[in-house]
């Protein structure tokens, strides 16, 4: 659709399903009894594949008090259009759920002004607010006994299978959202699952002891960054949508795309970063009946783009999956399968540093989704640039404006015509002596020197450390690897205060683990200090201590967690913090102790 000169009216109306009836509020009102003739000041909607849930929020002029009208978890749908003759049901841009309704005064040229806000989330809202797990006051029941078990069957289960299970055991059984009409949410939400082909879960150990809300649970086993999740309104109905990353042409190319011109965008801010640049690739298998990460990686080397090595040194993407450990339900190994997840990985990030990425600001335009493609036909630029949709924003106001804010990425030129040709593709597995990095037989030689030498805070030369879990190992080569880096080391003095732990610099939503097995002793948050954090004591005496995490833990006090079981939290920048990072402490009886330090020991078994 191209608007030449954009006069179109737009117009925006909000309908609220409350206990007792429904309401509807426009801009540009219609003759009907249930609207309320220019009511709405201002209306936003986000949506965002880098959070857990969109939101919104409407500005309304306080003609009647709908802080009484209006109560939490009230169902709200918001439509945008560019003219009356939209269709009414592909002119929905989100479904909500209310969260919050306040009034609000300003004074403005000795004239008061009354007004109110409406905010609140996508659908997303039922599964952050719903929990579960089990009550252990008194004791009396352990995490051992796998609570889940006989509930879910997950052996074997792809990551779409066991979401479609969890939601009909849990979402439509007990989340109770009913409206006037004796419409339930449930009733409402689509489901939209699929998964990698031949996927299936090595056991379920992983899953049978959850304890936490079901946003969370999903996000664990859907597997990112192979597989993805969100929710999206499609073909006009509140959609929860989890599907493979389209990593290969097959999957990119089904993806919807929309073409936009010159005239359709108002502003852009579009460039290319070397920040997200990694130059090995590697998956290791998180499961309960090995150790955690490397060193169950079937065997596997790390993959290589030796040009990258040479520009960059070593930056190392290293993830974990619950799927790769059992073989494919297609009687593949599972050397074959984790020599896809391999290249998978390495496909989807190897042109980081080539991709465009930014926000593109159009005219407002209904049709644009979460996970589908752009392509920008600019005569301007004179290229023709396609993108992948991240984000999403509509932005609409009194006086008739609707913009569309676009937040794009993987952006390449000439339609994206190089987007699988090398260094797609282009990988080699790393045999070493990159960049100094020593060489397998250097490395054996390492083992045989670093034997017994395992000595820290009390601990007794030529002895190990106290049981700290077969994962242990691994989580410490995941937070020495990329994307962790060190910003500020232990023992640093800021002013008057000594840094009593390691920042370790991340991107926002970095997946964090318990680096040893443990319990749960504290979970919290600190203005202007640690923000949200979570405190896991260890045997022997050992405590660590995760700061700044983007979102409270998941986890509650007591839950027993093993090293690389159970997210604990995600890197953020809550409290004070220049930026999202994680802020690591380790105490050792009481003392405080160089985490990083640690963490090298401790990664060399």
């Amino acid at each position: 659709m191209i608007i030449q000169g954009f006069r179109a009216k737009p117009e925006v109306s909000v309908s609220f399903f409350t206990e007792s009836g429904e309401i509807v509020v426009r801009a540009q009102p219609s003759d009907q009894d249930t609207s309320i003739n220019r009511e709405i000041l201002q209306v936003t909607t986000e949506n965002d594949l880098l959070t857990d849930a969109g939101k919104f929020s409407i500005y309304l002029i306080a003609r009647r008090r709908w802080d009484k009208i209006l109560a939490a978890n009230d169902l709200i749908v918001i439509r945008m259009k560019q003219n009356p003759m939209d269709d009414d049901k592909k002119s929905i841009v989100m479904y909500g759920l209310l969260d919050d309704v306040r009034p609000q005064t300003a004074i403005a040229n000795d004239e008061i002004k009354r007004g109110v806000v409406i905010t609140g989330r996508t659908f997303a809202k039922v599964l952050l607010n719903f929990e579960i797990g089990v009550v252990q006051d008194g004791g009396e029941i352990g995490n051992h006994l796998g609570w889940l078990r006989g509930k879910i069957n997950f052996a074997a289960q792809s990551s779409a299978s066991i979401v479609r299970q969890l939601y009909d055991q849990f979402v439509v059984k007990y989340a109770d959202y009913t409206f006037h009409n004796g419409t339930k949410l449930t009733d409402l939400i689509k489901l939209d699952l699929s998964s990698r082909e031949g996927e299936q879960l090595l056991g379920e150990m992983s899953f049978i002891n959850y304890q936490g809300n079901m946003h969370n649970f999903f996000k664990e086993v859907i597997d990112e960054p192979f597989n993805q999740m969100f929710w999206e309104v499609k073909n006009g109905e509140p959609t929860l949508i989890v599907r493979e990353t389209p990593f290969n042409p097959d999957k990119w190319n089904a993806l919807p795309r929309h073409e936009i011109t010159d005239e359709q965008v108002i502003s852009k801010n579009i460039g290319r970063h070397d920040l997200e640049t990694y130059t090995l690739y590697s998956v290791g298998v998180a499961n309960h009946f090995g150790s955690f990460g490397d060193q169950n990686n079937l065997g596997l080397r790390p993959l290589v783009y030796e040009p990258y090595l040479k520009k960059y040194g070593i930056r190392r993407l290293h993830r974990f999956s619950n799927y790769i450990g059992a073989g494919s339900s297609n009687g593949e190994p599972p050397t074959e399968v984790a020599r896809r997840y391999y290249q998978d990985l390495f496909n989807w990030n190897i042109l980081n540093p080539r991709f465009y990425n930014g926000e593109i600001i159009v005219h407002g335009d209904h049709r644009f989704k979460l996970g589908d493609r752009l392509l920008f036909k600019s005569k301007e630029d004179g290229r023709n640039l396609e993108f992948f949709i991240e984000s999403v924003q509509h932005e609409f106001n009194v006086y008739g404006s609707w913009i569309t804010r676009l937040g794009v990425t993987r952006g390449l030129e000439d339609n994206g015509a190089a987007r699988f040709q090398v260094p797609w593709g282009a990988y080699k597995e790393y045999q070493g002596g990159g960049v100094g990095d020593p060489t397998p037989a250097e490395i054996a030689q390492l083992q045989q020197a670093w034997l017994g030498q395992f000595g820290l805070g009390g601990i007794v030369a030529g002895t190990l450390p106290p049981d700290f879990g077969p994962g242990a190992t691994g989580v410490a080569k995941y937070y020495l690897s990329s994307p962790f880096r060190k910003t500020a080391p232990y023992g640093q003095r800021r002013g008057n205060r000594i840094h009593r732990g390691v920042d370790l610099a991340a991107p926002t939503g970095t997946r964090l683990y318990a680096l040893m097995d443990g319990v749960v002793s504290k979970v919290a948050y600190q203005a202007g200090g640690a923000g949200h954090y979570i405190v896991i004591n260890h045997t022997g005496g050992y405590q660590t201590k995760y700061f700044h995490m983007r979102e409270r833990s998941p986890l509650r006090e007591g839950t027993r967690v093993t090293a690389g079981q159970h997210t604990i939290g995600y890197v953020g920048s809550t409290g004070r913090s220049t930026g999202p990072h994680l802020h690591l402490e380790l105490w050792i009886n009481g003392k405080s102790t160089d985490p990083y330090a640690f963490l090298q020991k401790l990664a060399k078994g």
